[in-house]
């Protein structure tokens, strides 16, 4: 289980075959640490795992939005929320997550949201 609560899912194929993710304002998920964000990982035993060190820092930490998006360096999913780092990696809510890291996202759009919006509550990807 994963407690308190649940945002945002999103199927992510990692590189080891498509799992769920679930991204909200739990800090464990199934008796593992698992900051703000974990994976699902079927089979036997069935069990939850952490993304890293997971998201941390802001207001209410937590992760509002998941989506998968290639930008032409391969499929990654994309968590939006309230969070200063994520995996110790300054991401200013949003981040990347690529097969096992967060990697600092080179080309990060500063200026789309209207003055005193500061978090994302949603994820749009189109090509």
């Amino acid at each position: 289980s994963v407690s308190p609560n649940v945002m945002s899912l999103a199927v992510f194929d990692d590189g080891g075959g498509p799992a769920l993710y679930a991204g909200g304002n739990f800090v464990t998920a199934g008796g593992v640490s698992a900051r703000h964000i974990a994976k699902w990982n079927p089979g036997a035993p069935d069990s939850w795992s952490a993304l890293g060190s997971g998201m941390s820092g802001g207001l209410v930490t937590s992760v509002n939005a998941l989506t998968v998006f290639d930008d032409g360096g391969g499929p990654a999913l994309y968590a939006g929320g309230d969070f200063d780092t994520a995996g110790g990696v300054s991401a200013s809510a949003i981040a990347q997550w690529k097969s096992t890291i967060w990697p600092h996202i080179k080309k990060r759009q500063t200026t789309w949201l209207p003055s005193g919006i500061s978090r994302r509550k949603r994820i749009f990807a189109h090509s």
